[in-house]
Formats: C-alpha cells, sequence, structure tokens
C-alpha cells in the first residue's frame, strides 16, 4: 500500500511549512481503526458475557419452572407409570416441554426484537437489515437451553417410583 509513503510526505511538508517545528500530526485512518476495533472487541465481548449470564439466569428458571411442574404433577406422572409409561417416554415429555417453554420465550424475544429494531431503524432513517441465521441460531440456543437446563428435572420426572408418586399429596 502507498500509505506510508503519502503520510511521510505529507508530513514532510508540513515540516517546511511549519519552518522545521513540529507542532502538528499526521494520522491515518489505519492509526485510528486500531483503537476503534479494539473498543468494539472488548464491547462485544462485554456484551457476550451479559448474554451468557442472562442465558444462564435464564435456564435456572427454566428449570425452576419445570421442577415446580414435575412437584405439581406428581400424582400424573405415577399414574403414567403404573399404567406402564416407561422412564423414557416420561423424560421425552418434560424434555419437549421445556424445550418448547424456552422456544415460545425465544420466538416471543424475535419478535420484539425485529419489531423494535425495525422501529428504530425508522426513526432514524437507517436501512433495516434482518439477518435470518442470527434468528436461527438465537432459536436453536434456546432449544439448547431448554434441553441443557430441562435435564434435571425430566430425569427426577423419570425415577419417580410410581406407588410413592400416587401416595403423594
Amino acid at each position: 500500500s502507498q500509505l506510508p509513503a503519502i503520510t511521510r510526505a505529507i508530513r514532510e511538508q508540513l515540516t517546511k511549512n511549519h519552518l522545521g517545528e513540529k507542532d502538528f500530526a499526521v494520522i491515518s485512518g489505519k492509526d485510528i481503526g486500531q483503537p476503534t476495533s479494539q473498543l468494539f472487541k472488548s464491547l462485544t465481548d462485554v456484551m457476550t458475557a451479559i448474554a451468557a449470564i442472562s442465558l444462564f439466569v435464564g435456564g435456572i428458571g427454566v428449570m425452576n419452572i419445570m421442577l415446580v411442574s414435575v412437584t405439581e404433577r406428581t400424582r400424573e406422572i405415577g399414574i403414567k407409570k403404573a399404567l406402564g409409561a416407561r422412564r423414557k417416554i416420561i423424560l421425552k415429555q418434560f424434555l419437549i416441554e421445556a424445550v418448547i417453554l424456552t422456544l415460545m420465550g425465544g420466538i416471543i424475544g424475535v419478535v420484539a426484537g425485529i419489531a423494535s429494531g425495525f422501529a428504530i431503524t425508522q426513526s432514524l432513517a437507517y436501512p433495516y437489515i434482518l439477518s435470518l441465521f442470527s434468528v436461527f441460531v438465537s432459536l436453536l440456543f434456546c432449544c439448547i437451553i431448554g434441553v441443557v437446563f430441562g435435564l434435571l428435572p425430566a430425569v427426577k420426572a423419570s425415577k419417580l417410583d410410581p406407588i410413592e408418586a400416587l401416595r403423594f399429596e
């Protein structure tokens, strides 16, 4: 690139114009771009950390909801097991429920994000760009969170003893 040669020529010309005094600075776009890219990387790291913490807290909430659901439906689980439902079926039922719960939350979040993004870009007269890949990845993450944090309640439900479950009040 010719940028270093051009920067050097500008610096020499300014030195001549200022009678040898260096009371000026020559800054190229490359010099400005490096701190800016570092700033954006730092902001991306912070936003990633906030998102990870939010996902973890949301996952804990899903797990608590599913544990309450298992406790409230202990009798139902006992009846299913007494009628011949295997552990695998009970496990799948509660995992699917957790995934649907997180997916519904994800869909609501995506719709809210798309609507607010559209409103903000329209009010600022910017073009609206929607990344379908980002939408897909966010909904996939919702499913993963549902499986990971729904696993403990699902296993707990699948391990219930039918006799104890039917006695539960």
